[in-house]
């Protein structure tokens, strides 16, 4: 068959269940951003240089400058507006965002309407939305902790999980241990960025938080034989990100990505596109060139169960989920 057929047929029939980090939750739409980049007499060449990072560092600074910009709930309205117009082009069927509410409460978007806003959007259902809290390692687990007892005291709750982005290198996950037993407690889900230049160790540490079953990234820990077995061991799905780990310099081709060299029996991939607005992919691509890679359409099929698998979301979404990618196997032609 084609190269492309799998994602073709898959494109049209089934869900793309996305699993993101902190970065897909607002820069997915590059021209709502570019819009309001360009009302501070941005011109197009510094905006298409903020769209096109050169490497980790460079994304890094061009996430932090262009959230920025949000600087009313209107701004961040239009930008969820635009995200899942987005999704409904790319036939998703269910996707979690990821937000940082203290980037916008520093802009004085007040958290009640911050999390007003994002209730509303939770009661989508063509793709079903729902969201994930980003607390930001570098802002310390003191202002997490501070954040999650607001969100938790407040009168509306979107959240379905919370996950922890920022440098890995310079605040390891130990000290952030509370912060996720409080965050269990709040019946999230619990997942965090690590193992995308932390060491395959520092994944393996991380396992030992409470309430985890997801790692954003785990770049390290794919070709790393004792991370791999941990992780297979704790149950803890990964979502790998390979078009990211491209751009930012991590890899140097998709060919050579960890995922596309060895895949370890039991392990829980998921696939994921991290930020497209800065890396120009989507889950089509993303399907598409691990194909073209040599992944098999029962391994990438896989990835779409395990995905299901380890959402945030209720029992019955899952079923209903699971029952659409089904039937989009059995509508394939062997």
């Amino acid at each position: 068959m084609p190269p492309d057929f799998f994602v073709r047929q898959f494109n049209r029939y089934g869900p793309h269940i996305s699993f993101e980090e902190r970065h897909q939750s607002l820069f997915e739409s590059v021209d709502v951003l570019h819009h309001l980049l360009q009302q501070e007499t941005a011109s197009s060449d510094d905006i298409r240089q903020l769209f096109n990072p050169a490497s980790l560092r460079d994304f890094l600074l061009s996430y932090l400058f262009t959230g920025y910009y949000i600087r009313t709930i209107d701004d961040l309205s239009a930008l969820i507006e635009s995200v899942i117009s987005y999704f409904k082009q790319q036939s998703h069927a269910y996707v979690e965002l990821t937000i940082s509410p203290l980037d916008y409460v520093r802009h004085d978007i007040s958290l009640e309407e911050l999390l007003e806003c994002l209730e509303s959007y939770r009661r989508t259902e063509s793709p079903i939305i729902r969201w994930i809290v980003d607390p930001v390692r570098n802002n310390g687990p003191e202002q997490a902790q501070v954040l999650l007892e607001a969100i938790a005291q407040a009168s509306v709750q979107p959240f379905c999980g919370m996950t922890l982005g920022g440098m890995e290198d310079s605040f390891p996950v130990d000290a952030f241990h509370s912060v996720y037993d409080y965050a269990h407690s709040m019946g999230l889900g619990c997942s965090i960025h690590t193992g995308e230049t932390a060491s395959p160790e520092d994944v393996i540490q991380a396992l030992s938080l409470p309430g985890l079953t997801r790692i954003g990234h785990g770049l390290s820990a794919l070709a790393n034989t004792d991370a791999c077995l941990a992780l297979i061991d704790h149950g803890v799905a990964l979502e790998i990100c390979p078009s990211s780990n491209v751009f930012t310099g991590l890899i140097d081709t998709l060919g050579n990505h960890p995922l596309v060299q060895v895949q370890h029996p039991g392990l829980n991939y998921t696939i994921n596109t991290d930020d497209p607005a800065f890396f120009h992919c989507s889950m089509h691509d993303e399907y598409h060139q691990l194909q073209a890679c040599g992944l098999t359409r029962e391994f990438l099929l896989q990835t779409q169960f395990a995905a299901i698998q380890a959402a945030f979301c209720a029992d019955d979404i899952k079923n209903k989920l699971h029952q659409k990618v089904q039937k989009a196997c059995e509508s394939m032609p062997g």
